[in-house]
């Protein structure tokens, strides 16, 4: 997705998808990491890091979404280096951490147990 469109000749930044999608109900991983788990780097910028003068700066513009049942389960929201990521990208990669316990348990039909 565009993270910018035109309106009446002027650019503005495009937040509407953000904002569809968390009207849906669906939760921005990196925003309950800060807010809920105080993880405040989760909210770093995903690009802008090479060329910042052609990129007009540090953007966070990759996100992760989540269904409002899964978010409990997240216990981190980590930005990728920069070092590591080198030419292969202009934009970092955003790592996802769950807890597989409460990740099981959602999984589980109506609270049953299965053997794995």
């Amino acid at each position: 997705m565009n993270r910018t469109y035109e309106e009446s000749g002027i650019r503005h930044t495009d937040g509407r998808p953000d904002r569809l999608l968390r009207v849906a109900g669906f939760v921005d991983a990196a925003r309950y990491a800060r807010d809920e788990l105080s993880q405040d780097l989760a909210m770093d910028p995903t690009t802008g890091h090479g060329d910042l003068e052609r990129q007009g700066g540090r953007w966070r513009i990759d996100r992760v979404y989540v269904s409002p049942e899964l978010a409990p389960t997240i216990t981190g929201v980590q930005v990728g280096d920069a070092s590591a990521v080198g030419a292969l990208s202009d934009h970092l990669p955003v790592l996802l951490t769950l807890d597989a316990d409460k990740v099981r348990a959602l999984l589980r039909p109506h609270g049953s147990v299965t053997a794995n």
